[in-house]
């Protein structure tokens, strides 16, 4: 006998209440909260829907639509911090589940079923912050009500990209450290950050800054200048990215057969929204870059690059205009006659540029980025010509958070902090952690407390396993 409909979206829409659209909501009774879902359609749920569902949650199809649900529900509480309904539980902890399985009611043997298939994920790690003190904003509150990108991105992770929900939410985590430390778009006060995101080599960092864009211009951030790299590919690569698996198909095409990726064989695999974001409640994008098209001069059409306030006498991030319009976003090349052209369109609008909440992501940010003229022989205005167009472009829009990536920082660190002008990280440096199954220089050689054992000629056991040798004769 299959499941009535009514019953089903009551299921469906209880599990949205309480986790899968606001974790902070928290779990209730669970049939409790099915029974008034359905009463709000005029259906009268019975305990068999209720126990024809938990049969459909237990059954040995992992991949059905009831299973999944709570799945994801369970993971966000697991991961939920600083909510009233945890009454004091750690994330991911034993104890934070218990309480989840008490505040759902359940039944004894459906909470060690639960456990069985969904064990509570232990981080191996969590990002480590060294930072100011910075004006919290960025509460779960503000985070659930504005949330259409990062929740379109996160689930295409998980249903496109194959990401397990565990590496989704360690990304959530992970992300929230370094959104929560940019300043509030929609603040009166002009306040701009400089911060460092450091990760390990090839370990995640592009997903890390995608999700920081997503939720950032979720949140009210309207101007995205993504620095990519010195390189064309590099570029290219990182425009795509952001196009497949953040900006989607519908604003891409838009309606035309002649795109960026029309001959692409992995266009169905581009994100869709399923219709014009702005038709769905939320903004559009405005791509000022494509997959072979770097920034150009603007010249006469610098409208694409202006930020008109929807109603005029208010500044353009006051909440009622900065929501209402359209994000732009721009991924550049990070060589100095790109970043120059850039910058002087940006002095030629009309826009005041004071109130346009901005994100500059700089990947890489220990190359070509930071300053490395002299500084016995340099006076205070010489700059190599890279850092000095990223620092110009830095000055040329107040509300400006910098965010440079990189997985070897020293350069970074050792940026004079006394020149406010450079990009010395001063308001914070978040440490990615190792993520799970990740496999770099540790896992290859064996490294010993005593660093004396570096020098021996002889391979330690590790690296006799993974490393092949390549002395010897050339081969005639």
């Amino acid at each position: 006998m299959p499941i009535n409909n009514k019953a089903r979206n009551a299921f469906v829409s209880a599990l949205q209440f309480m986790g899968s659209l606001n974790a902070t909501n928290g779990p209730c009774p669970l049939f409790m909260t099915m029974t008034n879902m359905a009463g709000m359609v005029n259906y009268q749920l019975t305990e068999q829907d209720f126990q024809m569902i938990i049969e459909m949650i237990t059954s040995t199809d992992p991949n059905n639509l009831y299973f999944q649900a709570m799945s994801k529900c369970i993971h966000a509480w697991d991961a939920s911090s600083n909510v009233e309904w945890s009454s004091g539980t750690e994330p991911f902890t034993d104890d934070r589940r218990k309480l989840s399985y008490e505040l759902l009611n359940l039944s004894e043997p459906l909470s060690q079923f639960i456990s069985l298939k969904i064990p509570p994920y232990k981080p191996d790690g969590h990002p480590v912050v060294i930072a100011e003190k910075h004006l919290e904003w960025y509460s779960l509150e503000r985070k659930a009500g504005r949330n259409f990108y990062w929740s379109a991105y996160s689930k295409h992770l998980s249903e496109n990209g194959g990401w397990p929900d565990e590496s989704v939410i360690a990304l959530d985590k992970a992300s929230d450290m370094v959104v929560e430390r940019l300043s509030d778009p929609e603040r009166q006060e002009i306040f701009s950050t400089k911060g460092l995101v450091v990760g390990y080599v090839q370990s995640g960092k592009t997903a890390n800054f995608t999700a920081v864009t997503a939720k950032a211009a979720d949140a009210g951030y309207r101007l995205i200048i993504i620095i990519a790299g010195t390189l064309n590919i590099l570029r290219e690569q990182t425009q795509r990215r952001f196009d497949k698996e953040l900006i989607g198909q519908e604003l891409i095409s838009n309606n035309h057969t002649d795109h960026d990726y029309y001959e692409s064989k992995d266009w169905g695999d581009f994100i869709a929204h399923g219709r014009i974001p702005s038709e769905l409640g939320s903004f559009d994008w405005k791509r000022l870059t494509g997959e072979k098209d770097d920034y150009q001069r603007l010249k006469r059409g610098l409208d694409a690059l202006e930020f008109k306030a929807k109603i005029s006498g208010r500044r353009f991030n006051d909440p009622v205009n900065l929501h209402a319009s359209d994000a732009v976003l721009i991924v550049v090349k990070k060589i100095p006659s790109v970043l120059k052209k850039l910058n002087s369109d940006l002095a030629d609008l009309k826009t005041h540029l004071a109130d346009v909440p901005t994100l500059i992501i700089d990947d890489e940010s220990d190359q070509a980025s930071v300053n490395t003229v002299n500084p016995d022989k340099k006076t205070d205005k010489e700059r190599t010509a890279t850092n000095d167009q990223i620092v110009k472009l830095v000055k040329n829009l107040p509300r400006a958070q910098y965010v440079g990536y990189t997985a070897t920082p020293y350069a970074n660190v050792f940026i004079n902090p006394a020149d406010a002008k450079d990009l010395f990280p001063k308001d914070y440096i978040v440490a990615l952690p190792r993520p799970k199954d990740y496999m770099g220089i540790y896992d290859f050689f064996d490294f010993g407390p005593n660093c004396a054992e570096l020098d021996s000629e002889e391979p330690t056991p590790k690296e006799d396993a993974y490393i092949r040798g390549v002395k010897g004769d050339d081969d005639e």
